[in-house]
């Protein structure tokens, strides 16, 4: 999880919004759009998270939790050529 290593001061969609994450991991840097908009850019510096599991999971926001919902759920191994190195 990035949830403690970086912070987002935005509110980045209103409550009750369905929106898109497009979380792409591409060696130690990963990278978080929501709704197509870069939000996290991050490298690991240990290069620890090559492989694992994937989580879903909601951390609450100011000690209040809140209901979560996913869909269409999307994963697939990326070739050479299917993301811009920006």
């Amino acid at each position: 999880s990035l949830y403690s290593l970086v912070k987002i001061p935005e509110k980045l969609v209103a409550a009750n919004t369905w929106f898109a994450m497009d979380i792409i991991a591409v060696g130690p840097r990963i990278r978080i759009l929501v709704d197509g908009k870069p939000t996290v850019d991050y490298t690991d510096p240990k290069a620890q998270w090559l492989e694992g599991a994937i989580a879903l999971q909601q951390n609450p926001a100011n000690g209040i939790t809140s209901d979560v919902r996913f869909r269409k759920l999307e994963i697939r191994e990326l070739r050479p050529g299917d993301v811009a190195e920006k």
